[in-house]
């Protein structure tokens, strides 16, 4: 059978006042740490989801203001082009307009070099004729 005795009292009572000790100057603190470590960790966790939130939303943003940049520049290269384009078809209609004049004054300069040959033709060729006769003996001089 078991014993009795004022020892076991004394370390019952000791016991007890270590568990006390330990509860009052250790346990709560170190509890108390711990949840400050949990609510900072959770606090940490909600910064940071909302820190990531914002980081989506100037993402896309900055998504949007892109795209947006892109089409102006195409718009504008594409304005640049035409204008480009339609100043060479305009420098190419005013080129072709002076050849055009050009060609016909030069037509028209041949057709009057043509027509002055053609008289000095006609009497040259009756010249030739009549020089041709006189060689052969058709036609004597009347001189």
């Amino acid at each position: 059978m078991v014993d009795l005795n004022f020892t076991i009292v004394v370390q019952l009572l000791m016991f007890l006042v270590f568990l006390w000790a330990m509860t009052r100057w250790v346990l709560r603190p170190l509890l108390a740490v711990m949840d400050d470590r949990d609510s900072g960790i959770d606090h940490e966790k909600e910064q940071t989801q909302a820190d990531q939130e914002t980081a989506e939303k100037l993402e896309m943003e900055y998504a949007a203001a892109l795209a947006a940049a892109h089409k102006r520049a195409h718009q504008t290269l594409e304005e640049a082009l035409r204008e480009t384009q339609n100043s060479h078809i305009e420098k190419r209609n005013v080129v072709r307009r002076e050849q055009q004049e050009e060609m016909e004054k030069a037509r028209e300069e041949a057709n009057a070099f043509l027509e002055k040959q053609r008289t000095k033709f006609s009497k040259l060729s009756e010249d030739v004729a009549y020089a041709m006769m006189q060689r052969l003996g058709l036609r004597e001089d009347a001189s």
